[in-house]
């Protein structure tokens, strides 16, 4: 016998041109969800509440929603996650190249033997000089290395002080991008961290004695390097006298 053909679904109307459409919802950004979650977390880990983001989470009142909410847009307008945008490789020798620079402006400048309030001045006052300009090459190529891609110094890359390389890019943008993704490292990302490290160094030591490159950038922090990517890094910058 025969049977009655399955209801059709209503056909959506096709806008006509240049008429507003309601706005499709999109999902958040894994980095915005990861954001406002670890922000909340360690509140709700002492009162013992659970957030919207699930157990250890919290919920956050209007106002400190927006702040984080805020500080997350300027991050993104202005270019994106700065220090990871151009991939896993170049993000570790970024990460290498700061760490570098916090430890000879900041670190090795600060002595165990001073007090707390000191550190924090030593620390407060030298932190911006780890990432200016002038810490960095004047001119800075990408160059493939072992099979990774590396910052180097054009410099050397030319007097083949980094052995055999390819280069791939050479601009003032690329000492641009090295700035940028330095403060977000050193100046957002990992302040607290490296204040809180520093501020740790025990009597007798100084903080030219800490090697920040594995503890920044390693698995434990950062998490942008795995061991013995050290000796791909084609960076090994002075010590400051």
């Amino acid at each position: 016998c025969a049977t009655a053909p399955p209801p059709r679904r209503p056909s959506r109307p096709c806008p006509r041109h240049g008429a507003a459409t309601a706005p499709r919802w999109r999902r958040p950004p894994l980095g915005l969800l990861a954001l406002l979650g670890a922000t909340a977390w360690g509140g709700a880990a002492a009162a013992g509440g659970e957030g919207p983001l699930g157990p250890g989470s919290e919920h956050m009142d209007a106002e400190e929603t927006d702040e984080h909410l805020e500080r997350y847009r300027q991050r993104f307008a202005a270019g994106g996650d700065a220090l990871r945008k151009h991939g896993g490789s170049l993000a570790c020798s970024a990460c290498r190249m700061a760490a570098q620079r916090f430890q000879n402006r900041v670190a090795r400048k600060i002595k165990g033997n001073m007090g707390a309030e000191q550190k924090r001045e030593v620390f407060k006052t030298n932190l911006d000089a780890a990432c200016a300009h002038s810490a960095f090459p004047q001119q800075t190529a990408v160059v493939e290395k072992k099979g990774k891609e590396v910052y180097v110094d054009w410099r050397d890359a030319v007097a083949n002080r980094e052995g055999k390389v390819s280069v791939k890019r050479m601009s003032p943008e690329v000492t641009d991008d090295l700035v940028a993704a330095c403060r977000q490292l050193l100046h957002e990302e990992f302040r607290e961290a490296l204040l809180r490290k520093v501020l740790n160094i025990p009597q007798g030591t100084k903080g030219s004695d800490v090697d920040f490159v594995p503890w920044l950038c390693g698995p434990g922090r950062a998490a942008l390097c795995d061991e013995g990517d050290d000796e791909e890094d084609g960076d090994h910058e002075k010590e400051e006298l």
